[in-house]
């Protein structure tokens, strides 16, 4: 059985199996961790939001240094900054909207394994 959707519908038909988000026509949330002054994070920013239509992500951006646990995010993300954040899924290092694709499906991959396992 396969679920398929009907692009910018919002109508899924079931069909069976564990569908991809780019067939539910789902937005993916990302977080985008960052600082403000950051010009790295300034640079991810400004080349994955043009996409984020055809990508079928949204992408909100985080600074570590405004919230509640800014000690503890600092700590864990400051050198490692900007990165992508997906259902607890991390991302970062060289960003592209290639590989933060290819990280999406990767992902959704894994969850197709784990849902049929």
């Amino acid at each position: 059985m396969q679920m398929m959707a009907s692009k910018g519908t919002g109508n899924i038909r079931y069909n069976g199996g564990i569908p991809s988000f780019a067939e539910l026509d789902i937005v993916r949330m990302l977080k985008l961790l960052g600082t403000k002054g950051c010009h790295l994070c300034e640079e991810v920013w400004w080349t994955l939001a043009p996409h984020s239509v055809a990508m079928q992500w949204q992408i909100e951006q985080v600074d570590i240094a405004e919230q509640v646990d800014a000690d503890r995010l600092i700590a864990e993300y400051g050198l490692r900054i900007p990165v992508l954040k997906f259902n607890n899924q991390e991302f970062s290092g060289e960003i592209s909207v290639e590989a933060v694709q290819q990280w999406l499906n990767q992902l959704d991959v894994g969850r197709e394994a784990n849902a049929n396992s």
